[in-house]
């Protein structure tokens, strides 16, 4: 059987389904003043407090440029803050501020209650067995990402 028709049809159906909760996300990230790149970033930071830009943009996907221009822009709405290693000062990590934990947790749970309005059409089975499948196409991705 030629199954490269249904993968074309799966991926096809996530990027619908990613194009959706984007669209469904985005007013959410606009009444907070940060877009996209900035929450997952944050996200990331809040998750993983103490990574360097480098660990960043290995993270994400980007080169070091861009993620120094995301994580400035974090810092200059103040949800982030660089700190200095002792030993090298050249070396900066960067971590949540206060405000930068605070509206992680309020968009988490903006987005769950959003989220939950669009799983709601499935059954706690279906989100299980949907989640399952999801981990065994990712399991040999992830264990080659660094965080």
């Amino acid at each position: 059987m030629d199954r490269i028709p249904l993968i074309a049809e799966f991926l096809a159906s996530v990027n619908k389904l990613k194009k959706t909760i984007f669209s469904e996300i985005q007013p959410i990230f606009d009444r907070h003043g940060i877009t996209h790149a900035e929450w997952f970033t944050l996200d990331l930071i809040d998750e993983n407090p103490g990574l360097s830009i480098k660990d960043i943009a290995l993270t994400i996907g980007m080169t070091s440029s861009a993620a120094t221009q995301i994580v400035n822009s974090l810092f200059e709405k103040g949800l982030v803050e660089r700190k200095e290693e002792p030993v090298d000062r050249r070396i900066i990590h960067i971590h949540p501020s206060a405000q930068g934990v605070t509206l992680c947790l309020i968009l988490k749970k903006e987005q769950m209650l959003m989220l939950a309005t669009l799983f709601e059409k499935l059954t706690d089975e279906e989100l299980k067995t949907y989640l399952s499948l999801q981990d065994k196409l990712l399991a040999p991705i992830q264990k080659e990402r660094i965080i």
